[in-house]
């Protein structure tokens, strides 16, 4: 495991979900890599154990690829691996023909979104705040990640303030 630089690429939340981390009622968002000419993104690279190879491809692809058609595209991209070698990874990428794709939003609509999503294995919320963790423990900051969870925080922190309540206190 090392970090690794993604050129054209930038994360985005661009990916509406109404399952999973959402509801149909209140769908939430999922990120992805998203091309942007200019850009760059800084991520971990993971190196597969060869001989669980096959059964961890299996599981990655079962939980990105499950929603048809997928909001996915599965590429071999090429990254900067940060001991200067170029590797050819896989990345789940962008779909912008899939129906929910919803491109760059404005940064308070989707963090609006994604602090009201919530479904059967969690919110969108703490999968972005634990994105941002293990992005830190890798020493990984990314400023479009850092603002939306800084978004995100203020309207959960809001919600559960006195003043942001609904009703009366008991």
């Amino acid at each position: 495991m090392g970090k690794a630089t993604a050129y054209g690429w930038t994360p985005s939340f661009c990916l509406r979900i109404g399952r999973y981390r959402a509801t149909r009622d209140r769908p939430g968002l999922m990120m992805q890599l998203d091309r942007a000419e200019g850009a760059a993104v800084v991520g971990v690279l993971h190196r597969l154990d060869p001989n669980r190879e096959a059964a961890e491809l299996a599981g990655l692809w079962r939980r990105e690829m499950s929603v048809k058609p997928s909001g996915n595209l599965p590429l071999w991209i090429e990254v900067a691996a940060d001991d200067g070698r170029a590797v050819r990874a896989l990345a789940f990428t962008s779909n912008p023909e899939a129906g929910n794709y919803v491109g760059t939003l404005d940064p308070d609509e989707a963090a609006e979104m994604i602090a009201g999503a919530c479904g059967p294995v969690g919110s969108c919320a703490e999968y972005l705040m634990q994105t941002v963790a293990a992005l830190a423990a890798h020493g990984i900051a990314d400023p479009y990640l850092d603002d939306l969870d800084a978004r995100v925080a203020a309207r959960l922190n809001r919600l559960r303030s006195p003043a942001g309540s609904l009703g009366p206190h008991p």
